[in-house]
């Protein structure tokens, strides 16, 4: 097994699971907008020769940000590179009477509308100065091998290693592990005589006969691969407050509280009670304490079969949802084990050009701190919708919620720019937000009153 040192470079890994499905997802190949990202503010005067020496150390740290993807005959696997110079872009933001908060999330859609050919390091970085005294800096990398968790890791050793550099010292960091040694782990366990089989056969019994839920687009698939549009909108008043205090009340989380309210709406679209809904989060690697540190990609796809045919008022729902919920992280498997052992439990999808909605919960928690004469904060909360945006298949549609710390409630819609217009979103958060109100106004409203 693969310890925590560095793998030799050159040295040939095999992809994880979670990859393998992306993988089997894209089967025409990953697209050139098919990336992670993150953005965070920062305060106090960047030196930019320091941040590029910062850059090139973090990337000779982490394996994940020097290895590329290699499609065999059969087979893909992964390929350890020697490290290279992460290249850092500077541009000109301006300065006065600027709105500078909306010009930074303005930049950072600029950023993520760019095209990203994958190559060493899957490192980019964009540095936008306000003046002396007032930064954005935004960091991109390539999806299938470095998740968005692992970009907050990136820029927080960035962080260290500028604060080392700029006293003209070389970083002095704890020996990071390798997602290579994950990988090695998980393929271990996956080849043990009987593995996963007890999760199988519940995912067997959940999915048996269930149908996917499926939204109805303003158009068919586009012709030519349309861009993915982000729209963005933020929920004021204290409705963030109320989901939290709902979900107290009723021994939940507000992931049950506003994925029951989903599932309200998609009802009022669909007439479903009972069907798959598809959601996303750190799969069973992240939780690992000792992979919380690790740069690599672990996100894993649920599929949430929901059946709330005998649910009499909203309590019922938010319970039925977290049960749910609770059986899916217990039973979880990666998405390509289910794929292979339970979804052709499932009934066919009811018709052609139709697309599939995903729901999450923003899973990054705000980021920041302070790095020598720097104070850097993660944008987050972010209110400028972008017709161009990371990439999501033509046929997904990704419903996010964002929580802040100071209880406000925000989200965002990933689809096809082709197939919703505008107003078709917007009229879906409308939507969404009355339901929304209603929800968490009083627990025991009965459902057929929605």
């Amino acid at each position: 097994m693969l310890t925590s040192q560095q793998t030799t470079t050159g040295s040939v890994v095999p992809l994880g699971l979670e990859q393998e499905f992306l993988r089997v997802q894209h089967t025409g190949g990953f697209g050139d907008r098919n990336i992670s990202s993150g953005a965070w503010r920062i305060t106090g005067r960047v030196e930019e020769d320091v941040l590029r020496r910062a850059l090139a150390d973090v990337v000779a740290r982490h394996e994940a940000l020097r290895t590329v993807l290699v499609r065999g005959s059969e087979q893909w696997h992964q390929e350890v590179r020697p490290p290279a110079e992460t290249p850092l872009l500077v541009r000109d933001l301006g300065s006065g009477d600027v709105r500078r908060d909306r010009r930074a999330e303005e930049f950072v859609n600029e950023v993520e509308a760019g095209t990203f050919l994958p190559g060493v390091p899957l490192l980019w970085a964009y540095l936008g100065r306000f003046d002396d005294g007032d930064a954005v800096l935004v960091l991109v990398s390539f999806l299938p091998q470095v998740d968005v968790w692992s970009i907050g890791v990136v820029m927080r050793d960035l962080m260290r290693c500028y604060a080392a550099r700029v006293r003209g010292a070389d970083p002095d960091l704890p020996q990071p592990r390798q997602y290579a040694e994950y990988v090695a782990r998980q393929r271990e366990r996956a080849a043990a005589p009987g593995a996963g089989a007890r999760a199988h056969r519940y995912w067997q019994d959940r999915l048996r006969g269930a149908a996917p839920i499926m939204l109805t687009p303003d158009r068919g698939p586009a012709a030519e691969p349309a861009p993915t549009r982000c729209h963005r909108f933020e929920l004021g008043g204290d409705r963030g407050a109320r989901v939290l205090a709902l979900a107290r009340d009723l021994h939940g989380s507000p992931f049950s509280v506003l994925y029951a309210v989903y599932l309200l709406y998609l009802r009022r679209q669909t007439g479903a009670r009972d069907g798959v809904v598809w959601t996303l989060g750190p799969g069973p690697g992240r939780r690992h304490r000792w992979t919380e540190d690790m740069v690599g990609y672990f996100v894993n796809m649920f599929a949430l079969r929901t059946d709330w045919r005998s649910c009499v008022t909203v309590a019922d729902l938010v319970r039925c949802v977290r049960d749910t919920s609770v059986g899916a992280l217990t039973h979880e498997v990666p998405f390509i084990e289910l794929a292979q052992h339970a979804l052709g439990e499932m009934t066919p999808p009811p018709g052609d050009g139709l697309v599939r909605p995903a729901f999450q919960m923003a899973q990054n928690p705000a980021r920041g701190g302070d790095t020598g004469d720097l104070r850097y904060a993660e944008v987050t909360r972010r209110q400028v919708s972008q017709p161009v945006g990371p990439e999501i298949p033509d046929d997904g549609f990704l419903w996010t919620m964002e929580l802040g710390r100071d209880g406000g409630l925000a989200g965002d819609i990933r689809c096809s720019a082709h197939r919703f217009d505008t107003a078709t979103l917007d009229a879906m958060v409308a939507d969404y937000t009355a339901l929304l109100d209603a929800v968490s106004g009083e627990p025991h409203t009965r459902l057929d009153r929605l």
